[in-house]
């Protein structure tokens, strides 16, 4: 995945953030997950539109949390030194919007070794809410891996 993530409202609409590079420049907020997606997603009219409630001032993990407890998806690519994994904060029940973007989504998400994937039921995550395996994920939450097909 050449960006660092992406950001998923209940309709299934998706905004992706960043540009990922193995060698990043650290002065470069296109670069960095925290400022490219302040840059990139917080000033886009979707997400704007959203009025969604939550502390600009937390780092990206809270703001994933506070997400996906609003029904919302957020993805980071955590890929270094040549380990290719993400992490990714969905709501407890995806929308049947969400299920088909995730549907278009799975050869992305299945192309990094590890996703974890974080089912938050309270800005508190305990090791139960993560799930270490992306086609775990889809067949729990009943998620067509290809496209054209429904579960």
């Amino acid at each position: 995945m050449k960006e660092l993530g992406f950001f998923m409202d209940h309709e299934g609409n998706i905004l992706y953030y960043g540009e990922w590079k193995e060698q990043y420049d650290k002065n470069n907020r296109h670069q960095i997950h925290s400022s490219s997606f302040e840059d990139e997603i917080e000033t886009d009219e979707l997400f704007q539109r959203l009025n969604l409630q939550y502390n600009k001032e937390m780092g990206l993990f809270g703001k994933a949390i506070a997400f996906a407890l609003q029904g919302m998806v957020l993805m980071q690519n955590l890929t270094s030194q040549g380990e290719n994994k993400a992490i990714m904060h969905v709501p407890q029940q995806l929308t049947e919007f969400q299920k088909k973007s995730f549907t278009d989504l799975y050869p992305i998400l299945s192309s990094f070794d590890t996703v974890t994937t974080v089912i938050p039921k309270s800005i508190y995550i305990n090791e139960e809410d993560k799930i270490g395996d992306i086609d775990t994920y889809y067949e729990m939450q009943g998620i067509s891996k290809e496209k054209g097909k429904s579960k």
